[in-house]
């Protein structure tokens, strides 16, 4: 990954992926389908790319935006950086999930 400027993530299906976290918190700009939870992690036109599934021409038409423009990359490399601080960092992470947990214990069951 750190050889890489930009991960690519074209998958079908997909949940919360690890590696759009590790790609986050090395400052590295997405490329990503808008499946899952991708669109949680990259910020479209911000922190990378959300592209559709199997959409082949729009993927390479982003990378070959990203690879002539050097500066984007590192615009959205930081903007990555930045998002994984503010979002992904245990400080702030942790109490996000403690907040999700007491709000879904309040919730009443159903069956």
């Amino acid at each position: 990954m750190r050889a890489s400027d930009v991960i690519v993530l074209p998958s079908l299906r997909e949940g919360l992926p690890n590696i759009g976290h590790e790609a986050l918190a090395s400052g590295k700009a997405i490329i990503g389908s808008n499946v899952g939870g991708v669109p949680e992690l990259v910020d479209d036109g911000v922190t990378g790319y959300l592209l559709p599934p199997k959409d082949v021409s729009t993927l390479s038409r982003a990378l070959c935006n990203l690879a002539q423009n050097p500066k984007k990359i590192k615009l959205m490399s930081e903007n990555a950086r930045q998002k994984a601080i503010s979002e992904l960092d245990h400080r702030s992470f942790a109490p996000n999930v403690v907040d999700l947990y007491e709000t879904v214990l309040k919730e009443p069951l159903t069956t």
